[in-house]
């Protein structure tokens, strides 16, 4: 629709131009027929008739920018270039093509890029707290669900089981008194954000901590779209939006700068601060979590309950807020007051048994001889620091100091200290990496013990009564640098835990971390994890969504699966066979069935306790809880325990 109201515009503009410059029928019906080779070769080019173009993806973007030359009798051709955009995330989405036509290898002045095509949205859809959104083509906004604070945008805090169309509120309108000019809505927890063609923001529902940009203390909540303002004017040029618990993220497209604003009880606005609530829009700080300074070169920002992601042009990660459940992504559990950059290559504590000395109390203190010594990684990693703590300087002589791990797979790692603290009882033993590297390469746990080894024939005698421990287990000090890909491509926040998609050779990759008690990670277990971690069954995706505590995953064919809570029905598996159907978490993925079978699938949004998609054709679907008509099929009890079609859409 978008590039057949181009080339009808292009048209009327040139027509006038053509008939006017040329005398003659015979050179006007050259200039004529030359016109249509173009439109012809735009049409083609869209239709993706590319059999000689060149393709080049913009891989942290999604964009894809592709050219062919079409070639017509009399030396007349035609480039054409056609710019596709529909991020990982399925946020951004446009299309626009461009032609150049020449005449003898020449310039034949039909460059049409100064021509602008019809803006168009693409239909899509948002799922908030217990409430929902769809919009069309023509840009028209529909919200249904739970309402108690105005987020539907509907003037009124009725909550409602049917799609009803959004007001304009403040927003201009071409069609009033109806929001016409949707291009990204987010849904929080219990308000709304949105942006319209322009990039301007605005903002709508809860505001008892200032997420919707306004002063609490004199506005709580909003049943209408109102204007999100910086330093006195709206906030505008803004590419992407997401609305969190209760704050609000928001990506400048030019700078790649990061505003947020709302709830700063875990140090979610990233201004180096963890208390009280900005009823404004504040820059995010960058990795120093100096004043003055900001993150840069951000393509993509994602928000859950208390902390906030973003990913950059590089395909780095940063991390900030809350990290009760290790959501941050840094192998341990403090909140962050401003971003942190997740995948640096930097090495940290990763496991360890402290020295406890002597004089402590009698259940811990030290002495020779531990039990069994574990220690549990959540991912693989690369060995900067490995020690031990003993009671003899070093090896007998003729003998190397070794220590011996044991891999989940039960193969067997020695690495050899390389530095030791001779001064004085305690001697720490101390590998420390140099320019080869040791590498610890799969999850799961792996057994410590302390040997010397024989140099000339290698046999093993164990320093196990030499070996120090702490309430029966080794003393040891593990230092390494998680082995994360350098370069994501999407990221993705769900309630407590955190997803990024990685672009390896020819997969797409999704690695998880943070809560994990309904299986929500995907990792097959309920344990926690504070580094990234791959699902290692499961790649090619276009897109995730995540919701509270279940996550939803698009893949490159069109088809969604999910995993993670299913008490409310979210994971829409219902239609399924046992023991699948019944309403339990599932912690690894399964193919969503019901009305999306056959569907080219292109679009995903996870709530609290509901789920939903869109298909290539603007139908809409939902699953999960109907408590507060979220589900949108004019129903408040229940649950849809698989995906049906919504009326109202396309």
């Amino acid at each position: 629709m978008a590039l057949a109201m181009f080339l009808l515009l292009g048209f009327m503009a040139v027509y006038p131009m053509l008939t006017q410059q040329f005398s003659t029928a015979q050179v006007r019906t050259q200039y004529l027929e030359e016109w249509y080779r173009i439109q012809w070769a735009l049409e083609g080019a869209n239709q993706k008739q590319l059999q000689a173009a060149s393709t080049k993806t913009e891989p942290f973007s999604g964009y894809t920018s592709s050219t062919v030359s079409f070639d017509y009798p009399g030396s007349f051709s035609v480039k054409v270039t056609i710019l596709e955009g529909r991020t990982l995330l399925a946020r951004d989405r446009f299309l626009n093509a461009t032609a150049v036509a020449y005449r003898n290898g020449v310039d034949a002045g039909y460059n049409l890029s100064g021509f602008t095509p019809l803006i168009v949205s693409i239909p899509g859809i948002a799922a908030g707290g217990l409430f929902s959104f769809g919009w069309k083509k023509n840009g028209y906004l529909f919200a249904w669900g739970y309402n108690g604070y105005g987020q539907l945008g509907l003037s009124n805090t009725s909550t409602t089981s049917s799609p009803s169309q959004v007001l304009t509120g403040d927003c201009p309108s071409l069609v009033p008194p109806f929001f016409t000019k949707a291009w990204n809505i987010s849904a929080g927890s219990n308000h709304s954000l949105a942006t319209d063609y322009s990039g301007n923001v605005w903002a709508w529902g809860r505001n008892n901590n200032g997420q919707i940009g306004q002063n609490p203390s004199s506005m709580t909540s909003s049943s209408l779209p109102i204007a999100v303002f910086y330093s006195g004017f709206q906030l505008t040029g803004i590419s992407d939006i997401f609305a969190g618990g209760e704050f609000s993220l928001a990506l400048e497209n030019t700078t790649g700068k990061v505003y947020a604003w709302g709830s700063n009880s875990k140090g979610q606005i990233g201004v180096n601060s963890w208390f009280g609530s900005f009823y404004g829009p504040n820059v995010v700080r960058d990795t120093t979590g100096a004043s003055n300074t900001s993150l840069k070169n951000i393509v993509g920002i994602a928000a859950g309950k208390e902390h906030a992601l973003a990913i950059d042009t590089a395909g780095g990660i940063y991390a900030w807020g809350d990290n009760t459940y290790g959501e941050i992504g840094l192998g341990n559990n403090s909140n962050y007051f401003y971003p942190c950059k997740i995948n640096s290559g930097l090495a940290t504590a990763v496991a360890s048994i402290t020295y406890v000395p002597t004089g402590t109390s009698k259940s811990i203190v030290n002495s020779s001889g531990p039990a069994v010594t574990q220690f549990y990684l959540p991912a693989s990693y690369t060995v900067a620091s490995f020690s031990v703590t003993m009671n003899i300087s070093s090896a007998d002589t003729f003998y190397t100091p070794t220590i011996q791990i044991t891999k989940p797979d039960s193969s067997l790692t020695y690495i050899t200290p390389n530095t030791f603290n001779q001064t004085s009882d305690p001697y720490v033993w101390q590998y420390q990496r140099s320019t080869s590297s040791i590498q610890f390469d799969s999850p799961g746990t792996y057994t410590i013990k302390v040997y010397e080894r024989l140099i000339i024939f290698g046999n093993l005698k164990d320093l196990k009564d030499h070996w120090y421990q702490t309430n029966t287990k080794g003393v040891f000090e593990f230092i390494g640098s998680p082995n994360l890909p350098n370069g994501y491509i999407g990221i993705a926040a769900g309630g407590y835990f955190s997803s990024a998609i990685a672009s390896q050779a020819t997969q797409t990759l999704l690695y998880t971390w943070g809560q994990n008690n309904k299986g929500q990670l995907g990792q097959g277990d309920s344990m926690d994890r504070s580094t990234p971690a791959l699902i290692k069954i499961f790649n090619q995706f276009r897109t995730v969504s995540a919701g509270l505590q279940h996550m939803l995953a698009l893949k490159n064919d069109g088809t969604v699966y999910a995993w993670g809570d299913n008490s409310s029905g979210q994971l829409g598996l219902a239609d399924q066979p046992s023991p699948i159907s019944t309403w339990v978490a599932t912690n690894t993925p399964v193919l969503v069935k019901g009305a999306l079978v056959g569907k080219n699938i292109i679009g995903i949004a996870a709530g609290d306790t509901h789920s939903m998609a869109i298909d290539d054709d603007g139908y809409v679907y939902a699953w999960g809880s109907r408590s507060n008509g979220q589900i949108g099929d004019s129903s408040f009890s229940g649950i849809q325990g698989y995906p049906k079609q919504i009326s109202g859409f396309p």
